[in-house]
Order: structure tokens, then sequence, then C-alpha cells
């Protein structure tokens, strides 16, 4: 869990890996309403997409029947077309030196340095 601010706006970050599991949720909550992102069309199921308004329940039965939500991804293909994008040296994926530098920025955050750039 990675706790922190990006421009004074606190921000949680989660994950797993040995969770047996799977989910994937990004939640953004502002002062008048939120969105949820849920699921990545694998096997989690399908991706939806919540909008919900601040309140929303005092203009409906609940704050659930006051939301808009819709499936916006049924199966994601995404794996196939990256392992090609990979195997072919796109530059539409990181190398292998782009993802040695992400890993050293998630050290950062993990030993609570302040990371380059921020």
């Amino acid at each position: 869990m990675v706790l922190g601010k990006v421009n004074q706006i606190p921000f949680i970050f989660v994950s797993s890996v040995v969770a047996w599991r799977t989910r994937f949720i990004v939640e953004v909550i502002g002062t008048d309403g939120y969105v949820i992102v849920n699921g990545r069309g694998r096997s989690d199921g399908p991706q939806t997409l919540t909008i919900g308004r601040r309140w929303g329940w005092q203009n409906a039965s609940s704050q659930v029947e006051s939301e808009l939500s819709s499936v916006v991804m049924i199966k994601d293909s995404s794996i196939s077309k990256e392992t090609i994008a990979w195997l072919s040296e796109s530059d539409q994926v990181c190398s292998g030196a782009q993802a040695f530098e992400s890993m050293k920025f998630y050290q950062k955050i993990l030993s609570k340095e302040e990371p380059d750039g921020l």
C-alpha cells in the first residue's frame, strides 16, 4: 500500500501479488461526485464505468439507484496485442530499460525517497 499526495491531492494505491482473487478498481472521488472503473475485461469480468453525484440518494431511492453505470469493455485482448508489440520491439510498449527505470521509481516509493521530477 502506498499513501501519498500529487499536487496536494491525496491518493491510495494498493497492490498484491499473492491475492488469489483478481480485482481492478479505480475510484476518483471529487467534491461533487465520483467515477469508478471496475474490472479490466479479463478474468475479473467486464469493465464497467460508474458515475455518481454527491448525495445522489436525495434524488433517488438509494445512492446506487442514482448512479449511471455502463459496461465499457466485455473482453480485453490487450495481453496478446502487448505481447506481439513487445516481441516486435514496437515503441508502443516499454523497453527493458524503461521497465528497469519504472522499477527504480517503485523502489524509491518503497524507500520513501523523493522521486526525481516530483
